[in-house]
C-alpha cells in the first residue's frame, strides 16, 4: 500500500514538472519504458510515440558514441555490484542534443541515475543558454582577434592592480615569458615589468594612484634600461556606469623619438644656417641698396648733364633751319633736330624709368575716372591718329573708377596708345575696353598692327627691347613698355600682352584696383 502511494506520488511529480523525465531499459540496446508529458510540450512527441523505441533514434548522431560509452561504463558498475552483492545509486551528468518532432534540435543537460534494472534520466532544456554561450564564445573570439590585431600592447587590470587580460602585442613589447602568462602569476609579471624600466618606483606610484582614482585618464612616457621608450595611455573601463577595471595601452615610440631628435638637430642646424644667411643677405642687400642709390644718382646726374647741352640745341636748330638759304642745308639740320630730339626723349625716359625702379619711389593713389583719362590721352595723341587715319572705338563706361596716380595713369595711356598707333597700318582701328571684376578693372587696348610671336611677348616689357628690330626710327626708345610695367606694378596691378601671331594685331591688358561709387 505504501509503495503504491509512493509510486503515485512520484508519477504525479513527473507528470507536472517542466523537467523531462524518462526511464529506459539498462542494456546495450535500450528502449524507453516511461516518458513524461513534458516531452510533448518541448519536443512535440506523445509519450506513446517514444515508449518502446531506442533513445538513439532521437539523439544527434555525433553523441551516440558518447552515450554508448556511458552505458558500457554503467554496465561494468552494475556487474561489479552484482558480484559484490551490494547495490548503490550511481549518478552521471552530461549534455546531449535531441531532435523534436518538427526537426529542431534541442540541447539538454541530463542526470542519469542507475536504479535497479533501469536508468532514470532527468533532463533540463538548456538550448537558450547554449545559444547564448555560443554567441558569447563568438564575441569573445572576435574580441580576442581584435585585441591581438592592435599595434599597441594592451594590459587590463582591476582596481586593485591585478592583471585581468593582455594581448599578444603586450607580451611581445615587454618580452614576457610564456610561463608567466600561462600560469597567470600576477606578482612575477609585475616584477618582470618593473625590472625593465629606469624608474620602477615612479611606475608603481603611478599605478597605485590610478587604482585609487579609478575614474581618471592619464598619459606618460616610460624609459627603459635598454634605451627603448614607450608611450603609455591609461583609461578606466566602465561596467554599468562604474569604473570596474583599467586599460593600459603601450606604444613603442623609440624610433619616433630618435627621429624627433634628428629633426630637432636638423632644425637647430637650419636655424644657425638661416641666421648666418640672414646676416649675409642683410649685408648683400645693404650693398645692393647702396649700388641702386649710386645708380639712381648716376642716372639723374647723367640726365641732368645731358639735358643741359641738349637744351640750346633743341631751341637753336629750328631757328637755324629757317635762316639757311639752301634746301640741302635745311635737310641736314632736320636730321640734326630728329637726332637731338631722340636723345632728349631717351634721356627723359631713362631718368623716368630709373625713378620708377627706385624702391623709395611712391605713387599717389586717388579715385580717378577712367573715361576722362582715356579721352585726355587720345587728345594728346590726336595728331598721330589723324595722320594715320586711325579710328578709335572707345567702350569705356563713364562710371568706371580706379585707384591710381593721375599723372602716371596719363603716361601709361600715352605710351600704350602711342605704341598701338606706331605699329598699326593706315586706316586701321584701335579698340579700348574695360571690364569690372569687382576687385580690379581690366583695361585693354587692341590694335590691328604687326602682331607678336610668343618669344616677343615674353620680352616685350624688357628695357630697350624693340619687337621690330628692322625699324630704326627715332620715335622709339625701347623704354615705353617697361615704364608702363613699372607704373602698373607700383599701383598693385598687372600688365600683359596677347597676340594670335604676326600680322594679326596685339592686345595689351592692365589691371588697376577698382573703386566702387554710390549710384
Amino acid at each position: 500500500m505504501d509503495m503504491q502511494i509512493s509510486e503515485n506520488k512520484y508519477r504525479l511529480i513527473a507528470e507536472n514538472t517542466s523537467d523531462l523525465i524518462c526511464t529506459t531499459t539498462f542494456s546495450s540496446k535500450p528502449v524507453y519504458t516511461y516518458v513524461s508529458p513534458s516531452y510533448k510540450k518541448l519536443l512535440g512527441y506523445e509519450p506513446d510515440e517514444m515508449i518502446g523505441k531506442n533513445p538513439f533514434e532521437f539523439m544527434h548522431p555525433d553523441e551516440r558514441e558518447k552515450i554508448t560509452l556511458l552505458l558500457k561504463k554503467n554496465l561494468r558498475i552494475k556487474n561489479k555490484q552484482s558480484l559484490n552483492k551490494k547495490e548503490t545509486e550511481h549518478f552521471e551528468r552530461y549534455e546531449s542534443q535531441i531532435k523534436s518532432k518538427s526537426g529542431k534540435w534541442y540541447y539538454l543537460e541530463n542526470t542519469a541515475n542507475l536504479i535497479g534494472d533501469e536508468i532514470l534520466f532527468i533532463s533540463k532544456d538548456i538550448t537558450e543558454s547554449k545559444h547564448l554561450e555560443e554567441k558569447f564564445a563568438s564575441i569573445y573570439a572576435l574580441t580576442e582577434a581584435t585585441l591581438n590585431s592592435i599595434e599597441n600592447g594592451i594590459l587590463v587590470i582591476d582596481n586593485k592592480g591585478k592583471v585581468l587580460k593582455n594581448n599578444a602585442k603586450f607580451e611581445e613589447l615587454w618580452h614576457i615569458p610564456k610561463e608567466i602568462i600561462e600560469h597567470k602569476e600576477n606578482e612575477k609579471l609585475i616584477d618582470f615589468i618593473l625590472d625593465q624600466i629606469i624608474n620602477p618606483e615612479q611606475f608603481k606610484t603611478k599605478i597605485k594612484k590610478l587604482c585609487n582614482n579609478p575614474e581618471i585618464y592619464s598619459q606618460d612616457i616610460l624609459n627603459f634600461k635598454d634605451g627603448r621608450i614607450f608611450e603609455r595611455f591609461s583609461r578606466p573601463v566602465f561596467i554599468k556606469g562604474t569604473p570596474s577595471a583599467r586599460l593600459l595601452s603601450f606604444r613603442d615610440i623609440t624610433e619616433r623619438k630618435k627621429t624627433e631628435k634628428e629633426i630637432q638637430k636638423t632644425q637647430e642646424l637650419l636655424q644657425q644656417m638661416n641666421e648666418k644667411l640672414e646676416i649675409k643677405v642683410k649685408d648683400r642687400t645693404s650693398d645692393i641698396e647702396k649700388l641702386l642709390r649710386q645708380k639712381d644718382e648716376f642716372v639723374n646726374q647723367l640726365g641732368h648733364d645731358l639735358k643741359n647741352p641738349l637744351g640750346p640745341l633743341i631751341q637753336l636748330l629750328p631757328i637755324l633751319k629757317k635762316d639757311v638759304p639752301d634746301q640741302k642745308s635745311k635737310e641736314i639740320i632736320e636730321i640734326l633736330i630728329r637726332n637731338v630730339t631722340h636723345m632728349k626723349n631717351l634721356v627723359t625716359k631713362t631718368v623716368q624709368l630709373a625713378h620708377l625702379n627706385s624702391p623709395s619711389t611712391t605713387i599717389c593713389s586717388d579715385n580717378i575716372n577712367l573715361l576722362n583719362e582715356i579721352v585726355m590721352a587720345l587728345e594728346n595723341n590726336s595728331q598721330s591718329l589723324i595722320k594715320q587715319n586711325i579710328t578709335i572705338i572707345n567702350n569705356i563706361h563713364e562710371n568706371i573708377m580706379v585707384k591710381a596716380d593721375e599723372i602716371y595713369l596719363i603716361e601709361l595711356f600715352n605710351n600704350l596708345i602711342n605704341n598701338a598707333v606706331k605699329y598699326s597700318p593706315n586706316g586701321s582701328t584701335i579698340t579700348i575696353n574695360a571690364i569690372d571684376d569687382e576687385e580690379f578693372i581690366t583695361t585693354s587696348i587692341k590694335d590691328n598692327g604687326m602682331g607678336l610671336t610668343n618669344a616677343q611677348i615674353s620680352r616685350i616689357f624688357d628695357e630697350f627691347y624693340k619687337a621690330d628690330s628692322s625699324r630704326h626710327d627715332f620715335e622709339s626708345s625701347g623704354l615705353g613698355l617697361p615704364i608702363c610695367k613699372r607704373i602698373v606694378d607700383k599701383q598693385g596691378g598687372r600688365i600683359w600682352a596677347e597676340s594670335e601671331g604676326l600680322g594679326k594685331g596685339s592686345t595689351f591688358y592692365f589691371t588697376l584696383p577698382s573703386v566702387k561709387i554710390n549710384k
